[in-house]
């Protein structure tokens, strides 16, 4: 497995499609939900691939106010094997050397035990968004430093 920021449009659109077959087709969400929660800023995708397969992506989100892990998921037949701290890795050499020292996310209920594992904080209680609620998803938003 190999993990990097994707440049190359091919690899990028291969991520785009990727998150939406692990997020949101399984609640029979459009392929237009990922334009529906952009927020302005650059994002940057750090992607893992194993033959050139992509099995598991994360999106930073840099805004004016905040770094946010915007989007987040590993291959549902692959987790468990260490692919998604192997992301967050390379997010926090990427954040080192940009001199970043706080990360938030809004972590899925299902998710919360690991960015738990993670060592981030939750700074909420649950949260309901209109586009998830209807299928059972919450949000806790969860920050952390990084040293």
């Amino acid at each position: 497995m190999n993990v990097i920021i994707a440049v190359d449009k091919l690899l990028v659109e291969k991520a785009d499609q990727f998150l939406f077959e692990e997020m949101w087709k399984p609640y029979g969400m459009d392929e237009s939900i990922r334009n529906e929660l952009k927020l302005e800023g650059e994002e940057i995708p750090f992607v893992a691939v194993e033959e050139e397969r992509v099995i598991g992506v994360f999106i930073l989100m840099i805004t004016k106010d905040a770094i946010e892990l915007r989007h987040a998921a590993v291959s549902s037949q692959m987790r468990s094997r260490g692919i998604g701290k192997a992301i967050w890795q390379k997010v926090l050499e990427y954040l080192a050397d940009h001199g970043s020292n706080k990360v938030e996310l809004y972590a899925r209920n299902s998710s919360v035990h690991f960015w738990r594992k993670l060592n981030f904080q939750e700074v909420s209680d649950w949260l309901d968004h209109p586009l998830f609620v209807d299928h059972g998803i919450r949000f806790k938003k969860m920050e952390i430093y990084i040293q």
